[in-house]
């Protein structure tokens, strides 16, 4: 799936295609910017994370169950992430004739 249809889904495609265009450095709305910085923290150096990371998406009302979905989520595309560019794109199987 391209990351573009993404997009498509989403209930805000303009963000979405901004973010995608840009990058994590992208201007987005105070919600997203948090969500991405501890998002892009948790992904690139976990061991690093601490509850002062947290508090940004505390302090713009996310509850404790809301920031531990977005922490789950972030590692496991992290991890499937990692685990694709270990084993490459799966190739289409040739035709038995």
């Amino acid at each position: 799936v391209h990351a573009r249809h993404v997009a498509n889904y989403l209930k805000d495609r303009p963000l979405a295609l901004r973010f995608l265009d840009q990058g994590i450095d992208a201007e987005l709305p105070p919600i997203e910017r948090a969500v991405v910085d501890v998002s892009a923290k948790l992904t690139h150096d976990p061991e690093s994370l601490t509850g002062a990371d947290l508090q940004p998406l505390k302090d713009l009302g996310l509850s404790d169950i809301e920031i531990l979905d977005i922490l789950n989520y972030t590692a496991f595309f992290a991890n499937a992430n990692r685990l694709m560019l270990t084993l490459g794109e799966p190739a289409p199987q040739a035709k038995l004739r």
